[in-house]
């Protein structure tokens, strides 16, 4: 079953989390209408390429490739880790807990 809500027994906001979901969300409607073609060449440009990765070029595509997805629902399972899995991360690791 799917969990409906947490305890967050936390004294702090997660700026972070907050602020990566918003990223993640501008990106994926700024890149809304994109055609197959526009598609394909922004995952070329800022989407990680191995080869290119290992051969020692290409380290700012780690970054950005966290902001590509490939639809709706891969967004939304992106925002829920985020949301709701890392605040429980953060309980554990006693980030920002009480």
């Amino acid at each position: 079953m799917f969990a409906i809500r947490d305890h967050d027994p936390s004294a702090s906001i997660p700026y972070v989390t907050y602020g990566l979901i918003l990223i993640n969300v501008a990106v994926f409607l700024a890149t809304w209408d994109y055609g197959p073609r526009q598609m394909q060449q922004l995952f070329l440009h800022y989407g990680l390429r191995p080869a290119q990765f290992f051969a020692g070029q290409g380290y700012s595509s780690l970054f950005t490739t966290m902001f590509l997805h490939a639809g709706f629902i891969h967004l939304a399972g992106i925002c829920f880790i985020c949301g709701f899995l890392v605040t429980t991360l953060r309980i554990c690791w006693g980030i920002g807990a009480v």
